[in-house]
């Protein structure tokens, strides 16, 4: 078992085994157009309107998509001189997400849009980085933000965010950079042209996870399909309201995306977790044990640890005190996956098949 679980171990390097990020270089293209799907956002909205000012070229318009919002979100969102749409009823079949995304791709003037969750944010420079990086072989580019983290209950998510960047097949040592099998949800950027080839959000208006099902459209028709990390270029702080509000984000369809996940790599990041979480149980049993057995499993602990510090630097600043105790939050994960996959999200439901109502 100590032999297999070291085995798992190394194939857990492969799977994050790469995460290319955004370089600056000089660039021809259109100032894009960014959309901001927003519902009750005044909190996030005005740093991430503030990083889209500070960037040296900056897009052609921002375009704040109000989604029935109840708090202040539209009135902020003008005040930082963004173009605000009033979202119209949302319509049978659809996500809020989605309708609104499909409202401001039809209202935008440029020929290259960007998608941007709100509470991502971009840092300086970050706009030119991910442009030029498009610009190399254009088609659909999407970002993982780099999750910052103030508080510890933050550290929860970690988990999450390791599975949400292994599982788009973008980043591992067998992946092809043009092929991702998906597409994250915080940030994407297409040509219009590609955007509507495909038919846009109304294409996969009904999913609430609407980036894992965007991609395999955008490969049916000849348009590659990338993804890059975001350190340095895009940030986000997720869940900062508390504990609550985390895990009831993390139940909202998060088990949906496995069905898009390649069964190859879906079976191997299942065999990493229980190998990780394996090791931690024989490692608290092994003063049952023999002292040579509480060696072997000590040191495969701490090459777990070590390898958790190598994954969780890269998609965020969690500390090294995330990866020595990782068995905390990774059963918090197991938890959280196995409860029912429903949550009311900002007064409406969502349902194990992603939907919205």
């Amino acid at each position: 078992m100590w032999l297999l679980d070291l085995g798992i171990w190394f194939a857990g390097i492969l799977m994050l085994w790469r995460i290319p990020l955004c370089r600056k270089r000089p660039s021809s293209a259109p100032a894009p157009s960014v959309i901001i799907p927003a519902r009750d956002e005044e909190r996030n909205l005005p740093r991430l309107l503030e990083s889209l000012k500070r960037q040296i070229p900056g897009p052609l318009e921002i375009i704040v998509v109000d989604d029935h919002s109840t708090d202040r979100t539209a009135e902020i969102a003008r005040q930082a001189g963004a173009r605000v749409t009033g979202s119209a009823p949302l319509p049978a079949g659809w996500t809020g997400k989605t309708w609104a995304c499909h409202q401001g791709a039809q209202a935008a003037q440029s020929k290259i849009l960007i998608f941007m969750d709100a509470d991502t944010w971009l840092e300086d420079g970050g706009l030119a980085g991910i442009t030029s990086t498009w610009e190399e072989k254009k088609g659909a580019l999407s970002v993982i933000p780099f999750h910052f983290t103030r508080k510890p209950y933050e550290w929860f998510s970690v988990f999450f965010n390791v599975i949400m960047a292994a599982s788009m097949n973008a980043f591992s040592i067998w992946s092809r950079t043009d092929r991702s099998a998906g597409l994250y949800g915080q940030f994407l950027m297409v040509s219009k042209e590609d955007y509507f080839k495909i038919g846009g959000h109304e294409s996969v208006r009904q999913h609430i996870l609407e980036n894992l099902h965007l991609a395999p459209l955008f490969r049916a028709e000849g348009i590659p399909v990338r993804c890059v990390g975001g350190e340095r270029s895009l940030g986000i702080r997720m869940y900062p309201d508390g504990f609550a509000s985390l895990a009831g984000g993390w139940r909202k369809a998060f088990g949906s995306g496995a069905a898009c996940t390649p069964r190859p790599l879906l079976l191997l990041m299942v065999a990493w977790l229980a190998a990780a979480a394996g090791t931690a149980l024989m490692l608290l049993l092994a003063p049952l044990r023999t002292a040579g057995t509480g060696i072997a499993w000590l040191l495969l602990y701490l090459l777990f640890v070590i390898q958790m510090r190598w994954h969780f630097r890269r998609i965020g600043n969690f500390p090294f005190a995330a990866a020595l105790f990782y068995p905390v939050f990774l059963f918090f994960f197991f938890w959280i996956s196995a409860l029912p996959q429903q949550a009311n999200w900002k007064g409406r439901t969502v349902g194990a098949a992603g939907n919205e109502s």
